[in-house]
């Protein structure tokens, strides 16, 4: 899982086709929950681009999605945001969204 900002978040979408993003705050006790979730996920699939981005660091790329509640799960398809999760969820829900973007 690859540690976002607003320096390397760009390149980062553009060099995979598909990607999700976990926008995450260190005082957010859900987002902490969900953080091994997303690892193993990462793990499980290599041909997706897995990355973690600080929404208190980066407020502007928060902002530019929307991002209001935390944790928030942005899934991309070639650059664009496709779908979303809101909330700690069971990892057989991000799974489901990340098999339908794979054509699964």
């Amino acid at each position: 899982v690859i540690h976002l900002d607003s320096k390397n978040f760009d390149s980062f979408l553009a060099s995979h086709e598909i990607a999700v993003v976990d926008f995450w705050a260190e005082w957010c006790a859900p987002c902490l929950i969900l953080a091994p979730i997303i690892e193993e996920l990462a793990e499980d699939y290599p041909q997706v681009g897995f990355g973690k981005l600080n929404s208190d660091e980066n407020p502007d790329i928060a902002a530019r999605y929307g991002v209001m509640s935390l944790p928030t799960v942005i899934f991309f398809k070639d650059g664009e945001p496709v779908d979303e999760i809101i909330g700690a969820v069971p990892r057989e829900e991000i799974e489901i969204r990340i098999k339908n973007l794979l054509g699964e």
